[in-house]
């Protein structure tokens, strides 16, 4: 099935992930929101999407929890006065920051390869976008959820190493 996907995401067709399995109040920002855009990344899909902004879970208010009969969906707070960001819809939008360092990492990447550069962090940087995904999904999935972060400072770190080539 991997490989679907990953034929998928390198043809004429956009590619674009969803996610709704489970449901963000029952499990962790990291796992559930963060680590589909590394996912993203690995497959080359170019979009994410998530169920549901307002979902507030048949109460029309998400921060009572108690109140629910089934799992909210919705990755920010919400009621019938007010939207509250919290640790989900960070979440959210540090993935897509960390898909972004991908993309200008590769960017960059390419740029040089073009150019015939060869170097030890042309080569380094090479190998980050060609392994990284797998860690930091693997590290995830193991509950090293701060995995994310120390990746996204390695990929930085390579960008600011060929910044000067």
């Amino acid at each position: 099935m991997a490989r679907f996907y990953e034929n998928l995401g390198r043809g004429e067709r956009e590619l674009w992930f969803y996610s709704c399995s489970g449901g963000p109040s029952v499990l962790d920002a990291i796992s559930y929101y963060r680590s589909q855009q590394w996912e993203c990344w690995k497959a080359q899909a170019t979009g994410t999407a998530f169920w549901a902004y307002g979902d507030g879970g048949r109460i029309g208010n998400s921060w009572n929890q108690l109140g629910v009969t089934r799992a909210i969906y919705s990755p920010v707070y919400i009621d019938s006065h007010s939207v509250t960001d919290g640790k989900h819809w960070l979440a959210i939008i540090e993935g897509i920051q960390d898909y972004e360092y991908l993309r200008m990492l590769n960017g960059r990447v390419a740029e040089l390869k073009a150019a015939g550069h060869t170097s030890g962090a042309f080569t380094q940087a090479e190998k980050l976008l060609a392994t990284l995904p797998d860690q930091v999904l693997a590290a995830c999935a193991a509950g090293d959820t701060a995995a994310c972060d120390r990746e996204r400072a390695e990929v930085l770190d390579a960008l600011l190493a060929l910044k000067l080539q």
